[in-house]
């Protein structure tokens, strides 16, 4: 499915989620990661099995806190290792802070090559309104950034230029419908009506 597709999710969010919760789940054993240190946690992230998360995000999400911001950000400087580096980065993304901002900020001043163009700290920075992150997510307005993720999290950038009021995104989003809509009219309609729908596909 092209990016084009991602545009309709925000759209069909409810629709979707409603779905989802009528979709049988596997469970997974719990894990007990709030067990482990902070530093443990960072290790877990180049660990071959998340030491037994489901992902990463599951760890960044027990040590993406505040009251760790200023040990992230240290351990940043001092890690080499760029799983664990991506990890913090993703921990950090959880934490509303104007000093993660500014360290966001100067990974894209100075081109980080996180592995993933840099989309969580832009989008993070989109977050915030920050015109340049904006710029670069839309394609300067013309689309093609390469970085962009699944379906359901890309939803959530489109959103931020509404939200924003990022009008050079807009010749971005109007080529796009006008070239495409016959095609979106027909994603929406099978989204709609299919029973089987994998909301994590893009």
């Amino acid at each position: 499915m092209s990016k084009l597709a991602c545009l309709v999710f925000p759209v069909v969010l409810g629709f979707l989620s409603a779905t989802a919760q009528g979709q049988t789940v596997n469970a997974s054993k719990p894990v007990d990661l709030k067990s482990k240190s902070c530093t443990e946690l960072i290790q877990c992230f180049s660990s071959p099995d998340w030491c037994g998360a489901d992902s990463r995000w599951d760890i960044a999400d027990v040590l993406g806190k505040r009251e760790n911001k200023a040990f992230l950000l240290s351990e940043y400087r001092e890690r080499r290792d760029e799983a664990q580096r991506l990890g913090i980065i993703y921990a950090l993304y959880r934490i509303n802070d104007p000093e993660v901002a500014a360290f966001f900020e100067r990974l894209v001043a100075e081109g980080f090559d996180d592995g993933e163009e840099l989309y969580y700290p832009l989008n993070y920075l989109a977050k915030r309104c920050d015109t340049n992150s904006l710029r670069i997510l839309s394609g300067d307005g013309h689309g093609g950034y390469k970085g962009y993720p699944a379906c359901m999290q890309w939803a959530t950038t489109v959103e931020l230029f509404g939200k924003c009021k990022y009008r050079p995104a807009i010749p971005y989003l109007k080529r796009y419908t006008r070239a495409r809509r016959a095609s979106l009219i027909t994603k929406l309609y099978m989204l709609l009506t299919s029973s089987l729908i994998d909301i994590g596909s893009c």
